[in-house]
């Protein structure tokens, strides 16, 4: 949870609850104000200045509306049937390819190594198809 700097604490929790709003209402408060860092991950501490999420379709919410400019990312989220954070990686490569989304600034801090190469391969490839087509 965060608890200090210009964002107030906001944790959306395993169970997909939200401590303190929605990851839609989150995303409108932070939006044209603050630049959103979101920290995806399941155990580890989130970072002070990060918006923590525990699920791939809170950060795809986040990142339709708009104001990311920067996600770390974990693989293993604890139930696959929610997603990993490589479902982050397709849905951008895919926004990238087909609707002009900008990336942000892309990192993987998963223990999984060979996620965490695959990952880091989607990463490469949004590069590189974001230098075509923005």
């Amino acid at each position: 949870m965060l608890t200090k700097g210009p964002w107030q604490p906001y944790t959306i929790g395993r169970d997909g609850t939200q401590s303190t709003s929605s990851s839609l209402s989150i995303a409108s408060k932070f939006r044209n104000k603050e630049k959103m860092r979101i920290f995806l991950d399941d155990e580890r501490p989130t970072p002070e200045g990060w918006i923590r999420t525990y699920w791939p379709n809170e950060v795809i919410a986040l990142l339709n509306a708009g104001g990311v400019t920067e996600l770390s990312l974990d693989h293993d989220l604890g139930d696959d049937t929610r997603g990993t954070g490589y479902d982050v990686i397709v849905w951008i490569e895919e926004a990238v390819a087909t609707r002009n989304f900008r990336p942000p600034k892309i990192s993987v801090h998963s223990a999984n190594a060979s996620a965490r190469e695959k990952m880091l391969a989607g990463v490469r490839s949004i590069e590189t198809l974001a230098k075509r087509f923005l």
